[in-house]
């Protein structure tokens, strides 16, 4: 059985072509994601919303020292960048190999549920809220436009190809 893709969270830095400072992958993927999409000036403004969870108990004995706080500190420190970590920082979220949507998180609702001996957190639940970047002005605008044009791409190919098939069945 091939083995299932993880969705992550990326931070590059624009200003160093795109290079990757930061890479968080979800431990395990979550189980719903949502997406609200409402009208705007320059088309569709869509939030994705999807909770993630973190266990170092399924981690394995190598996080048990510091529990899920490293976890916990790449997802806010790719949220959230200091210009020290990227010069033109640009959050990616990443979910398969047709959707790479560039974000701005505007929220993590961090809850920790469960503690070990010295008080690290070793269970935790992560309701994260991001904005779909596209409109022109935004922070990154060519970059985040760039990205947000092959997802709609991508979005597009799919409708025609379901489309196609249902004409094809005669629907």
């Amino acid at each position: 059985m091939p083995q299932a893709l993880r969705g992550r969270l990326v931070l590059l830095d624009l200003a160093a072509q795109s290079r990757v400072v930061r890479a968080a992958s979800f431990q395990f993927n979550p189980d719903a994601l949502f997406r609200t999409l409402v009208p705007g000036p320059d088309g569709p403004m869509e939030t994705i919303e999807l909770e993630l969870e973190l266990d170092a108990l399924s981690a394995g004995e190598t996080q048990a020292a510091l529990g899920i706080q490293p976890q916990l500190a790449a997802l806010e420190s790719i949220a959230f960048p200091t210009r020290a970590l990227a010069a033109s920082p640009l959050t990616v979220l990443v979910w398969g190999q047709s959707r790479t949507v560039p974000v701005r998180v505007t929220e993590l609702l961090v809850t920790e549920e469960a503690f070990d001996q010295v008080l690290h957190p070793i269970r935790a639940t992560v309701a994260a809220t991001m904005e779909v970047l596209d409109a022109p002005g935004r922070t990154h605008a060519s970059a985040a436009a760039a990205l947000k044009a092959e997802h709609q791409l991508v979005r597009k190919a799919r409708a025609e190809r379901e489309r196609l098939a249902k004409r094809g069945a005669g629907l």
